[in-house]
């Protein structure tokens, strides 16, 4: 038996054999660790804190996503590289009238924000149309691919004009460590005395590592996503007759 004394703070230490019980700081006062230790210990608990902080931004505040068409980070800087697309296209350029709808069960926002622990922690909203963005993209890699595009509401002129019905199911963005954008569109093509086609095309989009939740970010991301399902839409319309 170890018997420490001291006028400010009298406690004794038992052994494994002694029966009494002793307060819980005097176990603290016997097993101190070396002063190095807790140090380190605490340099890399903040080192972890700062990490994740870093990463995953503030995490409170509503971000307002910009959106644009085509993305900035797409391969070759714009527009889909569609040559499948126009190998498939008649001499003549095909005329197809565009026609999308928004039909989201939930609109109110389009992405979140998490915190460290991955907890949903505020909302990414846009003041931008849903719709006119995704038509607009729509329109823009048609023509691209070589086809003549007809307005919503306009009358196509030739027998083999592609009739494009696109339903816009989600458009959303995650993110923790990294971004994660979803979109979902519905797809019904028609041809004058042909059966029509209907596809769901998901397209995914991530300009990577989550470093602040930026709405830049956030809307590049989607505008990627944006990009991927109408890359296999076109592929699609190109094998349409």
């Amino acid at each position: 038996m170890l018997s420490v004394n001291n006028e400010a703070l009298r406690y004794r230490v038992w052994s494994n054999a002694d029966t009494p019980l002793l307060p819980a700081y005097r176990f603290k006062a016997a097993r101190l660790l070396p002063t190095g230790v807790v140090i380190m210990r605490k340099v890399t608990a903040l080192v972890l804190l700062s990490s994740t902080l870093g990463i995953t931004g503030c995490a409170f505040g509503t971000r307002h996503a910009e959106l644009s068409y085509p993305p900035m980070a797409a391969e070759g800087g714009g527009l889909i590289a569609s040559a499948h697309a126009k190998a498939n296209v008649p001499e003549e350029s095909r005329e197809i009238v565009v026609q999308v709808t928004d039909q989201r069960t939930s609109r109110e926002r389009i992405g979140n924000v998490r915190n460290g622990f991955g907890i949903d922690t505020a909302n990414v909203v846009t003041s931008d149309d849903i719709r006119l963005w995704v038509e607009s993209a729509l329109t823009v890699e048609l023509a691209n691919a070589g086809y003549t595009i007809v307005a919503d509401g306009g009358r196509a002129t030739s027998d083999d004009a592609i009739a494009l019905y696109t339903e816009i199911l989600e458009v959303y963005c995650d993110v923790y460590m990294t971004y994660g954008a979803d979109v979902s569109l519905t797809v019904t093509l028609t041809v004058k005395d042909q059966q029509p086609f209907q596809r769901t095309y998901e397209g995914d989009g991530s300009v990577g590592v989550n470093w602040g939740a930026t709405g830049k970010s956030y809307a590049e991301s989607l505008s990627l996503a944006l990009q991927d399902a109408i890359a296999k839409i076109l592929a699609d319309i190109a094998e349409f007759r």
